[in-house]
């Protein structure tokens, strides 16, 4: 009896040393920083970016991990927040890289946004907390990490410009052969950013579908003028526009008597020599029968 006594204690004391070793050895799994950072949808003012953070797991052992939220501060301005995928797995002994979709507060940027044009990179502040499964360890992080100004300065101009920043004014039909249609066209830039800016011309294509794959037109209209604050300035130009390539991309429009085009350029911008995209899109219908131009809001 005194014998299993003891042959049980030792047991129990072998389980109670191991599971000591294993909890000292045993480290949490730490958030080391931000490998990718991009806009990938701007929409309905709404800016979105997706994001990879890498976490290192040094342990011997995989972990799974879920619930992580993710925000990003610059000078204690919140400029972007997320959540990361239901669950994910962390691999021993390595760093994983782990996505969150993130809204990305343009706005947030707007009273620095000159100072951040004359720097490469930027640095910011993130905070990270996860739920690790192993042992139900919640950790929190707070790192800072440097972000290259190149992959957010077009999404921050864009939004800054809103709705009515860049427009188009007026199409209207010049002249009308049988291979070309001649349109003249009018944009309407306003500068809505803090401080004077070069307009330096609005160029783009028009396409004869939504998805954008059959080019009819090229333009560039050159502009160079110099534009103050909320100062505007209407840019016109002509676009030629190759009738049989419309046609062919959608015979049964021509049938209907009406053609569908859709714009897409951008107005190229300066910035103290910085030059930025400022995205143009715009739907119209050409009435072939009365020949009335609508542009579709």
């Amino acid at each position: 009896m005194n014998w299993l006594r003891s042959k049980w204690f030792l047991v129990g004391a072998t389980i109670f040393i191991v599971g000591i070793i294993m909890s000292q050895t045993i480290s949490t799994p730490r958030f080391s920083g931000i490998s990718k950072f991009e806009i990938v949808d701007f929409s309905n003012g709404k800016m979105k970016a997706n994001v990879l953070l890498k976490v290192q797991n040094d342990n011997w052992f995989s972990f799974t991990g879920e619930k992580l939220q993710f925000k990003m501060y610059y000078k204690n301005h919140l400029i972007a927040e997320g959540k990361g995928i239901e669950s994910f797995q962390l691999e021993k002994k390595s760093e994983s890289l782990i996505p969150v979709v993130a809204d990305f507060h343009a706005d947030s940027l707007l009273n620095d946004l000159k100072t951040i044009l004359y720097e490469d990179s930027i640095q910011l502040r993130v905070e990270v907390q996860g739920k690790f499964t192993f042992f139900k360890i919640n950790t929190s992080t707070t790192l800072d990490t440097w972000l290259t100004t190149k992959d957010i300065m077009d999404a921050v101009i864009t939004n800054s410009m809103g709705d009515d920043g860049l427009n188009v004014e007026s199409i209207k039909l010049k002249e009308l052969t049988i291979p070309t249609t001649f349109f003249d066209v009018s944009f309407n830039f306003k500068n809505k950013l803090p401080f004077d800016i070069l307009l330096k011309e609005i160029r783009g294509s028009i396409y004869a579908e939504k998805e954008l794959k059959t080019k009819v037109s090229d333009w560039a209209f050159p502009a160079e003028k110099l534009l103050k604050i909320n100062e505007s300035t209407l840019i016109d130009g002509t676009s030629n526009v190759n009738n049989l390539t419309s046609a062919f991309s959608g015979f049964s429009k021509v049938l209907s008597g009406s053609l569908d085009y859709y714009l897409n350029g951008d107005a190229l911008i300066s910035i103290d020599g910085r030059e930025i995209k400022i995205p143009l899109r715009q739907h119209f219908k050409v009435n072939i029968r009365t020949k009335e131009i609508e542009i579709i809001k």
